[in-house]
């Protein structure tokens, strides 16, 4: 007569139990790790039954179960598996994997107007943790500030709730100066902040590693900017600024401005250092300067740059 071990029964039924809620799962459109992470203590059930039914028949001769070494394995097995299962789910971390698992990526975005208030002369803006910052201006009285990303979550209105609370946008004042911070939550670091900002105001832009966009920028008053991701500055046509900009040599000048040095000289295309080349003085980093003028030059537009490409153009 042939053995039987116990815990194998409960494997042969769990696998038909799995058969069966998977294919009901297909059939009905629902998460089939939804209905395994709802329905696992039936495995402790099912062992517990067989376990019960092997005790009931140990007192005969010729009981078909067998007890050895191989069925306290599978038991054990199964014992840690949903010991496991359950303690992932009291911490979260189940139900951190299914939302990922089934989550979707969502581009969402978010729209706040700022008041600048009387007095304010300047606006600070200080870009934390973002990938991408887009400035413009108007003529307007306060700031428009537009927050887009990209976020994985279980349904859009989750998405729009999960970027308002992982959104950080704080004004603050000191004297006639306004500061603005703006940033996202480590998670949620790849969005774009998009600014427009009032025209009466000097402006000073922190944008850090962030790429910054300065686009059909109508300036009437100076403007600074300083930071170490890409700069691309469009100005508006018949702009009378005077640009500076400050940076390692050799400067990465791109765009349709007539670049000079401060002695009025052109500045030439880069020349980078040859591989093997050994610089004039070692451990002295080299700047370098540029600027250009647009029209009456009355209005300061000055970039001080970490490194990285610096594009400025003039709309026709």
């Amino acid at each position: 007569m042939r053995k039987w071990r116990v815990g194998t029964f409960s494997m042969g039924l769990l696998m038909v139990l799995s058969g069966v809620g998977i294919l009901l799962a297909q059939i009905q459109g629902i998460s089939a790790l939804g209905y395994a992470l709802k329905w696992w203590p039936l495995l402790f059930i099912v062992l517990g039954v067989e376990v019960l039914l092997q005790s009931y028949f140990s007192g005969a001769e010729s009981s078909p179960i067998k007890y050895d070494i191989f069925s306290i394995f599978i038991i054990l097995l199964m014992v840690t598996f949903g010991l496991s299962l359950q303690a992932a789910s009291e911490t979260g971390l189940v139900r951190y994997v299914q939302q990922n698992i089934t989550a979707e990526r969502f581009y969402v975005q978010s729209e706040r107007e700022i008041a600048v208030e009387q007095g304010i002369q300047k606006v600070v803006v200080e870009a934390e943790r973002c990938a991408r910052l887009e400035v413009s201006t108007g003529s307007g009285e306060s700031i428009l500030c537009n927050i887009q990303a990209g976020i994985r979550s279980q349904s859009k209105a989750e998405a729009e709730q999960i970027l308002q609370n992982q959104t950080q946008v704080a004004a603050s004042r000191s004297g006639s100066t306004m500061y603005l911070r703006l940033g996202f939550a480590e998670a949620y670091n790849h969005g774009t902040f998009s600014l427009v900002l009032p025209e009466k105001v000097a402006v000073e832009i922190a944008h850090g590693p962030a790429s910054l966009a300065v686009v059909n920028a109508q300036l009437k008053k100076d403007w600074l900017i300083t930071g170490a991701g890409s700069v691309d500055v469009i100005l508006a046509p018949k702009s009378d600024v005077l640009l500076s900009v400050i940076g390692p040599d050799p400067l990465e000048l791109k765009g349709n401005m007539n670049w000079t040095d401060p002695q009025g000289q052109p500045v030439q295309a880069p020349v980078r250092q040859q591989e093997g080349q050994v610089p004039e003085k070692i451990g002295e980093e080299k700047g370098s300067q540029a600027q250009a003028r647009l029209g009456q030059a009355l209005h300061k537009l000055s970039i001080v740059h970490k490194g990285g490409g610096i594009t400025v153009n003039q709309l026709p």
